[in-house]
């Protein structure tokens, strides 16, 4: 842990990264892209919430991931503990958002993009072979699910990734 002055500490709501050989703009609040990033668990969705440049000109992200069905289960295997899943719950193309668990990585541990786009009603069939949306927030520490809110994201994941 480091005690970094945030007067230091350069902030932006926006910024642009090559992923894939392609440019993309990212920005904290338009939800439309999000990053993939390089984690313990494999790739993880990361929905943005500060983009920030250290004094060391290092730029770094704070984020909220969004976790596979495999993920969440190898959280219940650590944790000897089990998640309620969801009644209809589809692991090939469901993913659940953990809004109590902000993170913070470096810029660099980026490797892909995902869209975002909301629905209003869970869909019954996948739109597209690369699209997944999440319904149920969660608590990845105590997998305490703490909601299944009326309104779905979909996310489709760019084949930007690595």
């Amino acid at each position: 842990v480091h005690n970094i002055s945030t007067k230091s500490v350069t902030f932006a709501e926006q910024i642009r990264l090559s992923a894939g050989g392609q440019t993309v703009d990212f920005s904290v609040k338009s939800k439309t892209n999000c990053l993939m990033v390089k984690s313990k668990q494999g790739p993880l969705i990361a929905e943005p919430f500060a983009f920030y440049q250290l004094p060391s000109e290092e730029w770094w992200m704070e984020y909220t991931p969004l976790y596979s069905h495999a993920q969440v289960a190898a959280l219940e295997e650590s944790a000897e503990s089990a998640f309620d899943w969801p009644e209809g719950f589809n692991k090939e193309w469901e993913v659940v958002r953990a809004p109590t668990s902000r993170r913070h990585c470096r810029l660099g541990r980026s490797c892909g993009q995902v869209h975002v786009s909301k629905v209003k009603k869970r869909p019954t069939k996948k739109n597209a072979e690369d699209t997944k949306f999440w319904l149920v927030m969660f608590d990845p520490d105590t997998l305490e699910v703490l909601t299944d809110g009326p309104v779905t994201t979909l996310v489709a994941p760019e084949s930007t990734a690595e």
